[in-house]
């Protein structure tokens, strides 16, 4: 959903949490024999909006995530355009912030400083 919307509007910059390039490919490699593709009603196909996206991008992913592999994480990292990081957490698809907490904040803190998109405390850019 965030893919689709940031290559709609003007957005400042988009981050990505262990984001597939296809929900369609994953679901295909997991059950071969079967029509995924037919049978989903929304692919959630981010590999063909993301090169529509003009923000700078940060990508975050587990190489532990058992539920969206990294290589689906960097295929979508690869096809997008511009200004882009690609950041390697431990903790699989649910605990990176809990179990890689200062690499995954200071990613976040230090890509949001990069782009002049931090926010301080009191709600101010």
């Amino acid at each position: 959903m965030a893919v689709t919307l940031a290559s709609e509007v003007e957005a400042a910059g988009l981050i990505l949490e262990g984001a597939p390039a296809s929900l369609v490919n994953i679901g295909q490699q997991q059950y071969p024999f079967f029509p995924v593709r037919f049978m989903m009603r929304n692919s959630f196909e981010s590999i063909r909006r993301i090169d529509r996206v003009r923000a700078p991008m940060l990508f975050l992913h587990s190489p532990e995530d058992a539920v969206i592999p990294i290589s689906e994480g960097r295929r979508l990292s690869d096809a997008a355009r511009g200004d882009k990081t690609f950041v390697e957490v431990r903790g699989g698809h649910v605990d990176a912030t809990t179990l890689d907490t200062e690499h995954f904040y200071g990613s976040i803190r230090t890509f949001l400083g990069a782009h002049h998109l931090a926010v301080s405390d009191d709600g101010e850019q």
